[in-house]
């Protein structure tokens, strides 16, 4: 499409009651400057079919990516880009083997820094972790809450 917008088909399954996602990476004909995502799907069994479109996420640098985090001590994320008047969420999560522990925080994206409070990552398990730090934006349309979200996620350690 050439005014700014890209068109995506959704699968008939449903993730959850109510709940479509899709990963957009790597598709074909996807703008990175797109402004709008246009969404149809099939519906499900509590969901009618639709068609809607969304604001497009806005891609996001996590700009400070730490090799190692502490369990004990605080960690700044600083980011650039993302959605200015959205928000930007940083999620770590750490296994051990059938167990799973997480931390998450959330930030106004224009802040473009967020301190991680000494000891919130107290919980993490293991010498390793997963982080996401990710840009979204919200909206409404016709009594459905639609959102885009750009993520950029590292691996990294963890030490007391």
């Amino acid at each position: 499409m050439n005014d700014g917008s890209f068109r995506v088909e959704m699968p008939g399954g449903v993730g959850a009651v109510g709940m479509y996602r899709m990963r957009l990476e790597g598709r074909r004909g996807l703008n990175a400057r797109a402004e709008r995502l246009f969404v149809t799907g099939n519906g499900g069994k509590d969901f009618p079919a639709f068609g809607v479109g969304v604001k497009a996420p806005v891609r996001l640098e996590w700009r400070n990516v730490p090799a190692v985090v502490s369990r004990r001590k605080a960690l700044t994320v600083e980011w650039s880009g993302g959605a200015r008047e959205g928000w930007v969420g940083i999620l770590a999560v750490s296994r051990d083997g059938m167990e799973a522990n997480a931390t998450y925080c959330v930030a106004s994206a224009k802040d473009v820094r967020f301190t991680v409070p000494a000891g919130l990552f107290g919980n993490l398990r293991g010498d390793g972790a997963e982080i996401s730090v990710m840009s979204g934006n919200s909206e409404y349309s016709d009594g459905l809450h639609l959102m885009g979200v750009f993520v950029v996620k590292r691996e990294v350690g963890v030490t007391e």
